[in-house]
């Protein structure tokens, strides 16, 4: 038997703003079948428009394939805004026996708008309490506008079984066709769970700033990683800041944590992201590197800060993460 959750239902039509596409239905399997997310829908077309709902997560306890939903586009704004897009379903695996990777689905794009672009979607969680890995799916682009919709922000990857985490991408800002860039999202989280796990935590990058006209949008922060036990850090790093006659500022990189105090593993701050360029005004900062911490006897190394973007004036760079 497969486990299939509802697709979402579309949203009505209206004169000043579309309707929201509803969201996918959930899907859990204790069995050997699959489990099958719903697909969130889009968003209707209108001045405003509508945003797309959001896809199904998945639940497996069995021993089935799984499939989270897919988030629904934002609907056009043909006079204002468009619609934000849905976010991507999230996959949890509970059966300790299973070899599958967890896997969240990706973001939704937002919708193009006159005024400004919608957001992308965020990309869905995960967790895996089998030997698979943990991988969160990557937030969707800002759409294009006057003035550039946000990326959505990568997924979350954890893990509580013997596999590696894997933090989502975060999405890129959309362009500022008269206006700012869309800020780049923030790069998914990573942890490891457990004192006794021995793998590695990985966070996401940031998305990079959109340019824009007046002002490039800021890139997104990377993702902070965190092990429980013996393995690795490895925070995501920050992205760049978008071009524009005053240039976005540079993503700051993740911050790396090792808990276990008897840890001798690597600990890695994130990279800053550098400033944007100002093509009529001042550059972008850099973004700051992460931090790095962790016991004595493990080593750690914070991020570099990102270096400063051109412009009149130059940005200032970031500061490098410690130690």
């Amino acid at each position: 038997m497969v486990a299939v959750g509802a697709d979402g239902a579309a949203g009505g039509t209206g004169a000043t703003h579309g309707g929201n596409g509803g969201a996918g239905g959930a899907a859990t399997h204790h069995g050997q079948g699959d489990a099958v997310g719903g697909n969130g829908a889009a968003g209707t077309d209108g001045a405003n428009g509508g945003n797309g709902g959001s896809g199904g997560s998945v639940f497996v306890h069995g021993s089935g394939q799984y499939a989270p939903g897919a988030g629904g586009v934002g609907g056009t704004g043909t006079a204002g805004r468009g619609g934000n897009g849905g976010g991507g379903g999230s996959a949890y695996i509970y059966n300790t026996a299973s070899a599958l990777d967890a896997v969240g689905a990706d973001g939704a794009a937002g919708g193009v708008g006159t005024t400004g672009g919608g957001d992308g979607g965020a990309g869905g969680h995960t967790a895996n309490y089998g030997s698979g890995n943990a991988i969160g799916g990557n937030g969707a682009a800002g759409a294009d506008g006057a003035t550039g919709g946000n990326g959505g922000r990568g997924g979350l990857g954890q893990i509580s079984g013997t596999g590696q985490a894997f933090g989502g991408g975060g999405g890129a800002g959309g362009i500022g066709t008269d206006g700012r860039g869309g800020n780049g999202g923030a790069g998914g989280d990573a942890t490891v769970y457990g004192p006794a796990s021995t793998t590695d935590a990985f966070g996401g990058s940031g998305g990079v700033g959109g340019a824009g006209v007046t002002s490039g949008g800021d890139g997104g922060r990377g993702g902070n990683a965190t092990a429980q036990g013996s393995g690795n850090a490895v925070a995501g790093n920050g992205a760049a800041g978008g071009t524009g006659a005053t240039g976005g500022n540079g993503g700051d990189g993740g911050t790396a944590t090792l808990s276990d105090p008897n840890s001798t593993a690597n600990a890695t701050g994130g990279d800053g992201g550098e400033g944007g360029t100002g093509t009529a005004g001042a550059g972008g900062n850099g973004g700051n590197g992460g931090n790095a911490s962790g016991p004595v006897g493990a080593t750690l190394s914070g991020g570099s800060g990102g270096s400063a973007g051109p412009g009149a004036p130059a940005g200032s760079p970031g500061n490098n993460g410690t130690p």
